[in-house]
């Protein structure tokens, strides 16, 4: 390097892609498959509802709770119309009464 060079060699123990290279980030492969259209549009409407019946934490906790006698409310709507449509009920039997 020359006296005027304003990038500094790498530090001991240093690699070049760690001396200010940019780094292509690695992600992890999906063990699962991805939810069809129609299964992330029934997932997006049973997270919406759960959102306007709960808190956001406790909107997460019902969606992927087993419920007693119905199983995983996210697991239901993801599955079928049937499901998502048991899933709404559940909800409304959780709304506070309208005033």
């Amino acid at each position: 390097m020359t006296a005027g060079s304003s990038a500094s060699p790498p530090l001991a123990g240093e690699t070049s892609l760690q001396a200010g290279k940019p780094v292509r980030k690695q992600f992890a492969r999906r063990d699962q498959p991805r939810l069809s259209p129609v299964e992330a549009a029934r997932q997006g409407r049973a997270v919406a509802l759960a959102l306007q019946t709960f808190s956001p934490a406790a909107a997460v906790a019902f969606l992927n709770t087993d419920q007693p006698g119905f199983g995983r409310p996210l697991d239901r709507a993801v599955e079928s119309a049937d499901g998502l449509a048991a899933v709404e009920n559940l909800l409304t039997l959780r709304l506070p009464p309208m005033e």
